[in-house]
């Protein structure tokens, strides 16, 4: 005894379930971006050049990518039955109550159950559950505003990612470089390049050494 409404509602357990993988899907790549160019742009801005302070920012990443993974797995554990997409209809539509549920369950049991009670007050249930379902809207159990928010951070997350991949993609990919492997010799460009201006070749004993200091990469520093 299998209705159109059993069907709708275990299609929509199946849209439940989909709808929380991609959500956590989702947050979870923006989290991944975020976490990789906080760490990024911690190593940068201290000028980490310890292999001590190294390990210690690619660890920081690494925890960061566990929580980010044991987050997944509590959001997505568990996945959406019928049952509990009937249970959550009720709970919004309280005129059905005991309704849907029931009337899911007994559109499993088979017709000559002897222990499930009579077989026309069961078929009268489904019946009801079925007439029932054509005035729900089953949409009302698979909200779309947590996807949609998933789905912008996870845009700008790739916002976020494109633009350095497109402006500077050897400063990207020096960065990933000294987090993946602290160990390697990946460096961070120079901020300042400092060079002297035709400095002279030769001077006199005692005499002061005047030149011109400039910037090859722009302004000079606070200090030299």
């Amino acid at each position: 005894m299998r209705l159109t409404f059993v069907q709708q509602i275990e299609s929509a357990a199946r849209r439940i379930t989909r709808r929380r993988w991609a959500t956590a899907a989702c947050w979870a790549f923006a989290a991944v971006v975020a976490a990789l160019f906080g760490v990024m742009l911690l190593d940068w801005l201290l000028g980490v050049y310890h292999i001590a302070g190294r390990i210690i920012l690619s660890s920081l990443l690494f925890v960061s990518l566990i929580a980010v993974y044991r987050w997944v797995r509590s959001a997505v554990r568990g996945q959406a039955t019928p049952l509990g997409v009937a249970l959550a209809l009720e709970r919004l539509y309280p005129e059905h109550r005991g309704l849907l549920a029931s009337g899911l369950e007994f559109s499993r049991q088979e017709a000559d159950d002897a222990t499930a009670g009579s077989f026309d007050l069961r078929r009268a249930a489904v019946l009801r559950a079925s007439l029932a379902i054509e005035s729900i809207d089953l949409a009302a159990v698979m909200p779309r505003a947590p996807l949609r928010r998933a789905l912008a951070a996870a845009i700008a997350a790739t916002i976020v990612l494109a633009l350095p991949a497109t402006i500077a993609p050897r400063t990207l990919a020096i960065g990933v470089a000294r987090l993946v492997n602290p160990l390697s010799e990946a460096e961070w460009p120079r901020r300042h390049d400092l060079a002297f201006v035709d400095p002279p070749e030769l001077i006199a004993e005692g005499s002061d050494f005047v030149t011109l200091l400039r910037d090859r990469n722009g302004m000079l520093p606070p200090s030299v």
